[in-house]
């Protein structure tokens, strides 16, 4: 992932599963944290990027209770978050 790439989210807010879309420039190693609004950590998942177009469904999404999280992908040059929220 560059600064460059893109990572989406949807649906937001979302309800039973989160899909992440991430446009990678190369081949790597990516890790999907998402953390609850008090930073704890309620998912890790490590994904392996192609280069173009990845997308990735969160199932776990599912369990979670309502309200506020933060998505972040991390790769070895860039981290990006997103802010997604947990419908009813």
């Amino acid at each position: 992932i560059t600064r460059n790439t893109m990572v989406e989210v949807s649906p937001n807010p979302f309800i039973e599963k989160i899909i992440v879309r991430i446009e990678a420039d190369k081949q790597e190693t990516a890790t999907m944290v998402l953390t609850d609004m008090s930073g704890r950590q309620v998912l890790r998942k490590q994904v392996n990027l192609l280069e173009g177009n990845n997308v990735f469904n969160i199932d776990e999404a599912v369990k979670l209770s309502r309200g506020m999280y933060m998505l972040t992908v991390i790769s070895e040059q860039h981290t990006q978050s997103i802010r997604v929220t947990k419908g009813q």
